[in-house]
C-alpha cells in the first residue's frame, strides 16, 4: 500500500511562508498595469504624449513576455523558481525605476518597456505558481488561489500609494519608490522563504553528502502532449481574450475616472476598491 500524503494542515504548517512570499512576488509582477494610468497626466503634461503613445510601450513589452514565456518555463523546470526570482526581482526593480529617466523620446520610452518586458519574465506569474504547486498537493488549489491574490493586492495598494507618491515626490521619484520599494519588500520575503522542490532537493543532497542534486521529477504533460491537448488550447484562448479586455481596462481605468470629473485622490481610492471587489467576488462564487 502506498503511503498517505501530507494533510492540508501539515502542508500549510510547513509551507505557508512560501505562499506569502509567492503572493508578494505576484503582486510585484502585477502592479505596473494598474500603476501606468496614474502617470498619464504627468507624462502628457511634460512630453505631450497621447494615451495611445503612452500605452504603446506596455503593448510591446507584453508581446515580448508572451514570446519569452515558454523559455522561462524551461528554466524554471531546470533550476527552480528561487534562482530566477531573486536576481529577477533586483533587475526588474531597477528596470521600473529606470522609467523615471524618460527624456521625451518616444523611442526611448518604448525601449524602456522592451527592457522591462524581457527582464520581468524572471518574475512572471509562472515563477510563483510553480513554486507553490510543487510543494502543495492536498491543498494546492487554496494555496495557488491565495498566492495569485497578489494581483488583487497590487490593485488595492498601487493606486492610492502611487498617486500619493506622484503628488508629493513627483512622477520620476514615484517610479523609483514603487520599483525599488515594492521590489525590495518582495526580495526580502523571497530571500527568506521562497524554497521550492528544487531547493529542498539540493538541501537534502547536501545533507546526505552527495554530489550535484538531480532535477526533480515534476508531474505534468510533455510539450508535445500539451500542444495536442484541446482543453489547454481552450484555456489559453479564454485567458488571452480575458486579459486583452481586463488589462486594457486596468491601464486606462484611472484616467477615465478622472476625466469623468473626479479628483485624482477619489479616483485612486475607487481603483483600490477594484482589488477588494475582485477578491470578494471570487470568494463569493458557489463551490
Amino acid at each position: 500500500m502506498s503511503e498517505a500524503g501530507p494533510t492540508a494542515a501539515e502542508e500549510w504548517r510547513q509551507n505557508w511562508p512560501l505562499v506569502m512570499a509567492a503572493g508578494m512576488g505576484v503582486s510585484f509582477f502585477s502592479f505596473m498595469s494598474p500603476a501606468l494610468g496614474l502617470f498619464f497626466d504627468s507624462l502628457h503634461a511634460e512630453f505631450g504624449w497621447s494615451r495611445t503613445e503612452l500605452s504603446m510601450g506596455m503593448t510591446f513589452g507584453a508581446l515580448l513576455t508572451v514570446l519569452g514565456s515558454p523559455f522561462v518555463g524551461r528554466l524554471i523546470d531546470r533550476f527552480g523558481s528561487r534562482r530566477l526570482a531573486l536576481p529577477g526581482l533586483i533587475a526588474t526593480s531597477l528596470s521600473i525605476a529606470a522609467f523615471g529617466l524618460a527624456n521625451g523620446s518616444l523611442g526611448q520610452w518604448i525601449a524602456l518597456w522592451l527592457v522591462f518586458g524581457i527582464i520581468s519574465l524572471s518574475v512572471k506569474t509562472t515563477v510563483w505558481s510553480t513554486a507553490v504547486s510543487g510543494v502543495f498537493s492536498t491543498s494546492r488549489g487554496l494555496a495557488l488561489g491565495i498566492a495569485l491574490s497578489g494581483t488583487a493586492l497590487a490593485q488595492v495598494i498601487v493606486a492610492p500609494l502611487g498617486n500619493w507618491l506622484i503628488e508629493t515626490r513627483g512622477w520620476r521619484a514615484a517610479f523609483a519608490w514603487l520599483g525599488l520599494g515594492w521590489g525590495g519588500a518582495a526580495l526580502l520575503l523571497c530571500g527568506l522563504f521562497l524554497f521550492d522542490v528544487h531547493d529542498k532537493r539540493r538541501a537534502a543532497t547536501r545533507i546526505a553528502g552527495g554530489g550535484q542534486a538531480s532535477v526533480p521529477d515534476l508531474p505534468g504533460l510533455t510539450i508535445t502532449q500539451a500542444w495536442r491537448d484541446p482543453s489547454l488550447w481552450r484555456v489559453a484562448i479564454a485567458t488571452l481574450l480575458t486579459l486583452m479586455v481586463t488589462i486594457a481596462i486596468t491601464v486606462h481605468q484611472f484616467p477615465i475616472i478622472v476625466d469623468a470629473g473626479m479628483t485624482r485622490a477619489d479616483a485612486a481610492w475607487i481603483g483600490s476598491l477594484v482589488g477588494i471587489a475582485s477578491v470578494a467576488g471570487v470568494r463569493g462564487l458557489p463551490g
